[in-house]
């Protein structure tokens, strides 16, 4: 009886040997606008927001100095980017998304997300550009940004944090053009 026992002790300590150590929890991530902060209504649609290909994966991104993109397998975000970063903008601009109305919006904005990432330096770096369209007369701007803010914090929670910083500070960089534009 006594040897069973050893045996089955000893079964049991041997598995936990083999299974190794368990596997942090993976941790899940939202990218939302804060509801206090969002734009008021605007005659502006955005009609496509394209991400770099690094960015359309659920693990969250970081980048060395030496340009090695790391992504993380336990943070990762809730739901993809691709959905998630256009809402988030469509709320701070104010885009009017005319559910329920025939007339289009007089300005279409297109936004090409190249980089948004944490560096292994410190720094958060959002690079995009823009092209806004005035369909009453047809005029195109386009746009180019490379905006960078230092971490306040460590880890994930400020790097998105400060990501949000960053697309906040987009949206206000075109509403500034937007609000430019001659009538």
């Amino acid at each position: 009886m006594i040897r069973h026992l050893l045996t089955a002790a000893l079964c049991l300590l041997l598995s936990g040997c083999l299974n190794g150590p368990s596997a942090p929890a993976t941790r899940y991530y939202l990218l939302r606008a804060d509801t206090t902060t969002a734009a008021q209504p605007r005659d502006l649609a955005l009609a496509e927001v394209r991400l770099a290909a690094y960015l359309q994966q659920p693990g969250l991104v970081m980048v060395t100095d030496g340009n090695e993109i790391l992504i993380a397998r336990h943070h990762q975000w809730a739901e993809p980017l691709s959905q998630s970063l256009p809402l988030f903008l469509s709320r701070q601009l104010g885009a009017d998304d005319r559910l329920g109305t025939d007339a289009p919006p007089r300005y279409q904005l297109r936004i090409r997300i190249d980089q948004l990432h944490p560096t292994t330096g410190g720094d958060v770096i959002l690079v995009a550009s823009w092209e806004l369209l005035d369909r009453q007369n047809g005029r195109r701007q386009q746009q180019h940004v490379q905006l960078q803010e230092a971490l306040t914090g460590d880890g994930f929670d400020a790097a998105i944090e400060s990501q949000k910083q960053l697309l906040k500070r987009l949206s206000d960089t075109i509403l500034s053009q937007l609000e430019a534009t001659p009538t």
